[in-house]
């Protein structure tokens, strides 16, 4: 009889031990976009220009004139890289979200160097993995390739995003 009831025992520790190992087991938790961030992580090279018309930190933005930078064209056909927060930024109360955008004539940081940043999906929606494109209906906006023609490359897509929705783009 004590053996069976030590078998018991030793089964149900056994058991306990298997739950344990299982809800200590790594989990894939992806990558964390941060909603008050633009550059994620990387080397990234920085240019400074003038806006010529109002940008958004994230936006998507085009060389326009010599020392002027605006956003890309819906659909555009030429990028620079992405406009960085602004650091003199008004913060929302909680200090976790930009309340400003540049406005024209103020001095813009681009991100335009290898590195990872948080981009906005266009309407289609993009897809991880995916090589990443201006979008067609904002150009302040991304596109995964399989939605659109564009000539320009941004990066690719790291994680998945539905229209609106963040993801983070490896920046070429």
């Amino acid at each position: 009889m004590e053996i069976i009831t030590m078998g018991i025992v030793l089964a149900i520790i056994a058991a306990l031990l298997l739950v344990q190992a299982q809800a200590m087991a790594a989990q894939d938790m992806g990558i964390s976009i941060p909603s008050n961030k633009v550059l994620m992580w990387g080397d990234p090279q920085m240019i400074y220009l003038t806006a010529s018309a109002a940008i958004t930190p994230g936006d998507n933005v085009l060389g326009n004139g010599s020392t002027t930078v605006a956003v890309c064209a819906n659909n555009g056909t030429a990028y620079l890289g992405t406009a960085d927060t602004d650091d003199l930024a008004v913060l929302t109360g909680d200090e976790t979200s930009m309340t400003h955008d540049y406005a024209s004539g103020e001095r813009v940081g681009i991100i335009t160097g290898n590195c990872v940043v948080r981009k906005i999906a266009d309407t289609a929606g993009v897809n991880r993995g995916c090589i990443v494109r201006v979008g067609v209906a904002d150009g302040a906006e991304c596109q995964d390739i399989s939605t659109g023609a564009n000539k320009y490359t941004i990066g690719r897509a790291l994680t998945s995003a539905t229209s609106g929705n963040a993801f983070a783009c490896h920046q070429f």
